[in-house]
């Protein structure tokens, strides 16, 4: 992307709220800028119409569009856009979220291709955010790796898609911006009916998903064509390879290859549908690969010499972690079953019971701390839904009372000496205003309005973080807590089960049943105690 600068539009203000800073780039459909709110000082990206297409109806028509559809789509892993208008000189613009990251091509360039472990769960966003667009109906219709912006974080890569405003609504099929036989797009990630120009479906962005995929995996798109021709001949005439059979990590498993290659299917129907199928076949693979890379612990669980051991569904998801807390759980099932054996047979070894005491209050205070955690996660849920919630709520508000400005700002420019009713009857929305003194103390209403909620939505956002900051660092403190109790439970129930199991139990052998159970215990101790 250029970044040429242009000085006669730094410093402007743009929606009469954005102050232009730099440029950030040009791009195929317009000019990308760094600006910041004047009251606010919330940093933005202000992305503007090339000039040449000013006048041009349908490119006005389908930039104004892609703030209709953006806007609509409200997701953690899309850019999201907060305001749209147009400048005097009738190039429009749009305000969007100011995200800081690498898209995918500069992360080529630095990195080369991407092992699966990091870029399968960058699918798994992309694929999220495309499930989110087609369930309102909304294609992108130019997913590629320029659009696709990783922006790293304590938790990993988090994806942002640009431009989901080129897409056309589909819903709307007798009011097509893209005609028949127009191709947009880039050809080495598009579909063979884009390419032909024919009507698109959301099966479109799935085959361009599966074209960046496939070039993350391996370092090429499937096909590789010196013109537009060449490209759909090699779509209609050959299968792509998979991906496993050219990525350099080899680290590509059949159930990856299988997806990638379903969306990359020549025909329609062959494909995979839409963002929504695609997401569900992308963590059903993850699960599956997560149980194959805990092979060895779900192998000791079949192992284990008891039927509990045995129930255990290697093919349940079952982590490392969720694995080892079980293993400390059954441990101290079986090892109260054996207390309560002593105390049946009266030969409760001295000194065990003020530690058993101790082990039964520590895993009283862990099961109420696991109730607390499970509590603080569903509340932070429903405070995130909620926030989120009144967050696009705001955004939506600002958008429309800008919408209302623009178009008030316009007709005052036509009637210059319209009065208070004449404009209320040409407005009927505006007749809350019906008591201002004059037009202009409408218009600035209007102004007052905007900005306050602006300064509510940036409080908003502001509360939305400190909240989160707020949980996780209390949801931080209970889990280090409750892990340090765990700790101390697990070492005084192995030294119990040490010294029962141990030379010092042998007494307790000579009763055949408590033999019998100590063995037991013996066993699962043994076969578990690399994962306590």
């Amino acid at each position: 992307m250029s970044t040429t600068q242009k000085p006669g539009l730094l410093g402007q203000l743009i929606g009469g709220r954005f102050r232009v800073e730099k440029m950030l780039g040009i791009g195929g459909m317009g000019e990308v800028y760094l600006g910041r709110h004047e009251l606010l000082g919330n940093r933005v990206a202000i992305k503007l119409l090339k000039v040449q297409h000013a006048k041009d109806q349908r490119m006005s028509a389908r930039f104004r569009r892609e703030a209709r559809a953006t806007s609509r789509v409200q997701h953690p892993n899309v850019v999201g856009i907060f305001d749209t208008g147009q400048l005097d000189d009738g190039r429009l613009f749009l305000i969007m979220e100011y995200i800081q990251g690498k898209n995918l091509l500069e992360l080529y360039d630095e990195v080369g291709t991407l092992p699966l472990a990091r870029a399968l769960p960058i699918f798994v966003q992309i694929a999220d955010a495309l499930a989110a667009a087609h369930a309102m109906g909304i294609m992108h219709r130019d997913l590629k790796p320029d659009n696709i912006v990783i922006v790293p974080g304590e938790h990993g890569d988090l994806v942002k898609i640009l431009d989901f405003g080129l897409a056309k609504m589909v819903e709307a099929e007798d009011d097509r911006i893209t005609l028949p036989g127009e191709v947009f797009g880039t050809p080495q990630y598009m579909s063979l009916e884009q390419c032909m120009g024919e009507k698109l479906a959301c099966a479109t962005d799935i085959y361009s998903f599966g074209a960046v995929a496939y070039e993350a995996l391996t370092g090429d798109p499937p096909f590789v064509a010196a013109s537009l021709v060449e490209y759909v001949l090699a779509q209609k005439n050959r299968v792509p390879d998979p991906p496993s059979s050219r990525a350099p990590h080899n680290d590509v498993p059949p159930e990856i290859d299988q997806v990638i290659l379903d969306c990359l299917e020549t025909f329609v129907p062959d494909r995979i549908a839409d963002g929504c199928q695609l997401v569900k076949r992308l963590r059903e693979v993850q699960t599956l690969l997560a149980h194959r890379r805990l092979g060895s612990p779900a192998d000791v669980a079949k192992r284990m010499p008891t039927s509990q051991f045995l129930a255990v569904d290697p093919n349940a998801g079952i982590s490392t972690e969720e694995l080892r807390c079980m293993v400390q759980n059954w441990l101290w099932e079986r090892l109260m079953h054996v207390v309560q054996l002593l105390r049946t047979w009266q030969c409760f070894p001295p000194g065990l019971g003020p530690r058993m005491a101790s082990a039964a209050a520590m895993a009283d205070e862990i099961a109420r701390m696991g109730a607390l955690e499970q509590g603080m996660i569903q509340e932070s849920q429903s405070q995130e839904l909620q926030l989120r919630a009144r967050s696009g709520q705001l955004r939506q508000a600002v958008q429309d009372l800008s919408f209302d400005r623009e178009v008030l700002e316009k007709y005052l420019a036509r009637h210059v000496d319209c009065s208070v009713i004449e404009l209320v009857t040409a407005f009927p929305g505006l007749g809350i205003y019906s008591d201002c003194g004059s037009v202009q103390e409408i218009l600035s209403e209007l102004i007052f309005q905007i900005t306050e909620l602006e300064k509510r939505y940036s409080e908003l956002q502001m509360e939305l973080f400190s909240a989160r900051e707020t949980r996780s660092a209390n949801a931080l403190e209970l889990f280090d807590r409750k892990h340090e109790r765990e700790r101390e439970k697990t070492r005084l129930v192995v030294e119990v089960i040490e010294e029962l199991i141990g030379p010092g139990g042998s007494v307790l052998r000579k009763n055949p049943i408590l033999a019998l159970e100590l063995e037991t215990l013996s066993l699962y101790y043994q076969e578990t105690s690399q994962m306590l």
